[in-house]
């Protein structure tokens, strides 16, 4: 009797810790940007830039689906929207995209100014380049 009692609550624990990781691995990946800021932005100016880069096209919505496999396969390495930005409050450079955990990211380049209170980045830009960490 009391052999069954254990296998029970050996049981309930791996089915607890099966629904643990399943519900860690299919947590969605959402479209909130973490921002590396080394240029001394304000909050809005932060808010601004994020919707600049999403007008930009530096955060691709099909990126998401390929996030939210990787980290089912590897929930160690959660993935997401990341910019990092360079320069002064007046310019910066920024790089803008997604990361996969430690070992690889993908993204845009591109530059901007703070012109009566919003961004202003040229369509075209030279700048406008793509990168890829891997």
């Amino acid at each position: 009797m009391e052999k069954k009692c254990r296998m029970r609550l050996v049981r309930r624990c791996l089915l607890g810790l099966l629904a643990a990781y399943f519900g860690w691995c299919l947590w969605p990946v959402t479209d909130a940007v973490t921002v590396w800021d080394e240029a001394g932005l304000s909050k809005l100016q932060k808010e601004k830039l994020i919707e600049c880069g999403w007008n930009k096209g530096a955060f691709n919505r099909s990126v998401k689906w390929g996030l939210w496999r990787n980290n089912f396969f590897r929930p160690w390495s959660k993935g997401g929207f990341i910019m990092y930005v360079e320069g002064t409050p007046e310019e910066v450079s920024v790089r803008a995209g997604f990361y996969g955990g430690p070992l690889y990211a993908g993204g845009i380049f591109f530059s901007a100014k703070w012109v009566n209170g919003k961004w202003v980045s040229p369509k075209r830009n030279p700048g406008n380049e793509l990168f890829w960490y891997s």
